[in-house]
């Protein structure tokens, strides 16, 4: 499916007048009713502008990711293929030029003529292609959303399954299957009447060399029942979640300085760099929250650790006043209370400072 809206308020409009006042393009549009609701911030990819005169435009090429296509000024002709395109056909449709990823062949399905102020929405594996058709130089801006592949859930689920937190919070993790007997299919517990040994759980010749499928059905057995106490914990999964959808599919950006520690005279956390951040709070006591950035997880614990993490996410700078209202005056001792620690943390790793 494909939308083409015209917007109000003009996000065109919105991103120019944010670029003279020097704030990046995500800052521009993040406000905006479309990009605040429809998609989750932690898969904002990049924004890209093209510039073309009458005539001129984008050729025809696929991305393997959701696309927002922005008119700024002038008019350009944006057309699609009605039909989705594999990564097979694609390599076998680009042009011989390395550096490019043109498609020699365009079949035209739809098309929309685009002013200022207008958004097409382009799902994966569409392709399209753009002309400029007004008098004036056009130039149109591109938001891309990734969102990781299923192999990418699966690998990082594996992974967590290695840390000891996970395994303590899933003990089948450690459990060893028997030798002797399988799992039965039926109840996940050991089978009393069938052993691995037996005829039936091997081949006619009774190889010792055989896997048979109980073999396998046990195994299998084992492994969904872990993966089922593994995700069936909200901690877990929330960690392995944010982890995973945060993590850069780009080399991570330098932060913009190291040294910034208040805005206008005011002391507070000033965001550094640009990443993907999200938040997850697993309690209506607001006492517990893990920030996500680039793939890493960070604790707050204490009063207002919520609302900390939220503010962390979606404010390029917290007010020290803020902060320590957030923080509170708790603390477990030690180094300190967990909220500072965490937040100490996220300083060390350039995230904040």
């Amino acid at each position: 499916f494909f939308f083409c809206w015209e917007m109000q308020p003009d996000p065109a409009g919105r991103l120019m007048s944010r670029f003279v006042a020097g704030q990046t393009a995500f800052d521009a549009l993040l406000g905006h009713p479309l990009f605040e609701k429809l998609v989750p911030s932690w898969r904002w990819d990049d924004i890209q502008v093209s510039m073309s005169k009458e005539g001129g435009g984008i050729g025809p090429h696929v991305d393997s990711y959701d696309v927002f296509l922005i008119q700024g000024e002038g008019t350009r002709q944006w057309a699609i293929e009605n039909d989705k395109v594999s990564e097979a056909d694609e390599l076998a449709r680009l042009e011989d030029n390395p550096d490019i990823r043109i498609l020699k062949e365009f079949q035209q399905g739809q098309q929309w003529t685009m002013e200022r102020g207008d958004v097409l929405y382009l799902p994966p594996r569409v392709s399209h292609r753009g002309m400029t058709v007004s008098s004036t130089t056009a130039f149109t801006f591109s938001v891309g959303f990734r969102s990781p592949k299923t192999i990418d859930f699966a690998a990082s689920l594996l992974e967590a399954m290695y840390e000891p937190s996970v395994q303590q919070a899933a003990p089948v993790l450690s459990e060893i299957l028997s030798v002797a007997e399988p799992v039965n299919a039926s109840t996940s517990s050991i089978s009393s009447t069938s052993s691995m040994s037996s005829p039936s759980s091997t081949s006619s010749t009774s190889s010792a060399f055989a896997i048979s499928p109980d073999h396998i059905e046990a195994a299998a057995q084992l492994t969904l029942k872990a993966l089922a106490d593994v995700l069936g914990d909200a901690e877990v999964a929330a960690r392995w979640f944010g982890r995973t959808a945060t993590r850069p599919v780009r080399v991570p950006v330098e932060p913009l300085s190291d040294d910034f520690d208040s805005r206008g005279g005011v002391e507070g956390i000033q965001k550094l760099g640009i990443g993907r951040w999200a938040y997850w709070s697993g309690s209506s006591s607001d006492s517990k929250a893990i920030v996500f950035v680039d793939g890493e997880d960070y604790d707050l614990e204490g009063p207002g650790a919520a609302a900390m993490a939220r503010a962390l996410c979606e404010q390029a700078f917290v007010p020290l006043e803020d902060a320590l209202k957030w923080c509170g005056r708790s603390s477990r001792g030690g180094d300190g209370p967990p909220l500072v620690a965490g937040l100490a943390e996220l300083e060390d790793d350039g995230a904040y400072s």
